[in-house]
């Protein structure tokens, strides 16, 4: 079975019995090629390593406001806004989209992510009328759309949570009794690893267990997505990120890169070391956030990359890959903007 004719709940069900990729990507000859068969035709790609997190209640904007880095006055009911919790040192806990739903609003991170979301949360709602919840019930999709829209399309039912990530796709909030309506049952999914790559085109950092607590908004590229406000006034971590972004130095930025030969197992928070001009001495260069690889020759990711080392890109890799800068393709990591007072 491919994962062109693959429907919703066969993917899920692959997914959940297998727990490793369901369909996994072909193999492509470049980071393009593979990006432009993702959005070739409309298609769902479920996200089961993603989870959402509701936070309801009176006082629900008034207690994120002061712990989240996104501006809660900002928050729609029709586009995701990315977005982290911090430590009071500015280290991100977790990142997420968020979407402002019902009496509240909705969280979607990683599983790891959202668990460590919930913990890290959990010591400041008791003072305030809010609750906190994880929807276990809930699978995160994407949903890859035929034409660029302004809103959400609005063929599904009211109570299912949707919104645009970006112009042409969407993320929609699930229940498994759903899984064979339309119009969920009339397109073909993709492998949930198909999502991750467009995450990383992107440039929204995924957190993990290994990553959680590792970056701060500006070391792993979340301020230029526009997922800080720096308008919004004193949340957790706050005096930290404001100091980076107006007094600090950054060293390294945040890259697309992708490596040929690929590399094997998961990335998130591995160092990146390079060979020396000789080829016998190893350093670091930088740092992954995440990376997702095809069925093939290809891995493709989100680094954090010392700025010295760009102009001798492409780079061979301490077991031999070498590594190339992706930055150039669409241009999602330049989408948002930081928000500075006026």
């Amino acid at each position: 079975m491919t994962q062109n004719n693959l429907s919703l709940e066969q993917a899920v069900d692959s997914w959940e019995q297998q727990q490793q990729k369901m369909a996994a990507p072909a193999s492509y000859d470049s980071v393009s090629q593979w990006l432009d068969n993702i959005r070739s035709r409309p298609c769902w790609i479920p996200m089961p390593d993603l989870a959402a997190v509701v936070v309801t209640g009176d006082d629900a904007d008034k207690f994120l406001q002061g712990q989240l880095t996104c501006d809660m006055r900002q928050m729609t009911g029709t586009r995701w806004q990315p977005g982290a919790a911090c430590t009071p040192k500015g280290r991100m806990v977790a990142t997420f989209r968020m979407l402002k739903h019902d009496r509240g609003f909705v969280m979607v991170s990683t599983r790891e992510g959202a668990d460590a979301l919930i913990k890290h949360l959990a010591k400041y709602i008791p003072f305030f009328k809010a609750t906190m919840s994880l929807q276990e019930d809930w699978l995160p999709c994407y949903r890859v759309l035929a034409t660029s829209m302004a809103q959400a399309p609005s063929d599904m039912p009211d109570h299912v949570v949707t919104g645009l990530v970006q112009e042409n796709l969407a993320m929609v909030l699930l229940q498994r009794s759903m899984l064979q309506e339309e119009p969920i049952a009339s397109m073909p999914a993709r492998s949930p690893i198909d999502g991750f790559a467009l995450d990383v085109q992107s440039g929204f950092p995924h957190l993990f267990a290994a990553t959680s607590e590792c970056f701060l908004p500006h070391e792993a590229g979340l301020t230029r997505i526009g997922g800080v406000s720096f308008r919004k006034g004193c949340y957790t971590g706050q005096e930290i990120v404001a100091r980076m972004e107006y007094r600090g130095k950054l060293k390294q930025h945040v890259h697309l890169v992708s490596v040929h030969p690929p590399l094997a197992g998961p990335m998130a928070g591995q160092a990146i070391q390079a060979r020396g001009e000789t080829g016998d001495d190893v350093r670091k260069v930088g740092q992954w956030i995440y990376a997702v690889h095809d069925g093939g020759q290809l891995t493709f990711g989100l680094a954090s990359l010392r700025d010295e080392i760009l102009q001798a890109m492409p780079m061979t890799l301490e077991n031999g890959s070498i590594l190339h800068l992706e930055d150039g393709i669409g241009d999602a990591t330049q989408q948002g903007e930081n928000t500075h007072e006026s």
